[in-house]
């Protein structure tokens, strides 16, 4: 993986990255490390050297109410991504399922589906980049 980054690609005059940040985020949860999308954003400028570079930040959040902690600070972080590193932030409540196991207790099961949000804008933007990037952990893309 890192001999990825170490390389340069040069030609592609308009690059996008989806970044499928709920699977991210389950990824970095486990492995204790996380993502400096600062870095990224420069080392894919570095990479690439595109004359456009758009990053799509896909999240799903909790509605209010349901954590017992207090959820500004990833509102906080949707703000720095996009006014201050320019990326496109793309973000939804979850929705709340109801569930029953197949003993009969109820339960709530939460889903984003963002992965359906990105495939649906990677297809309706395809004539408007040259390269796609995808960062996701999901297994179903």
């Amino acid at each position: 993986m890192q001999e990825i980054f170490n390389k340069k690609i040069e030609g592609h005059k308009t690059v996008y990255v989806f970044v499928d940040a709920s699977n991210i985020w389950a990824a970095q949860k486990s492995n204790g490390k996380l993502l400096d999308y600062e870095k990224i954003q420069k080392k894919l400028k570095e990479i690439f050297n595109p004359k456009k570079l758009e990053i799509f930040y896909y999240s799903a959040y909790p509605a209010d109410g349901t954590r017992n902690y207090d959820l500004d600070g990833r509102h906080k972080f949707f703000t720095f991504l996009k006014k201050g590193l320019g990326f496109k932030v793309i973000k939804k409540q979850l929705k709340r399922i109801r569930t029953e196991n197949e003993i009969g207790e109820e339960g709530i099961k939460e889903k984003g589906d963002m992965d359906v949000e990105i495939s649906i804008d990677i297809m309706s933007n395809i004539n408007n980049y040259d390269t796609a990037v995808l960062f996701s952990g999901d297994s179903d893309f």
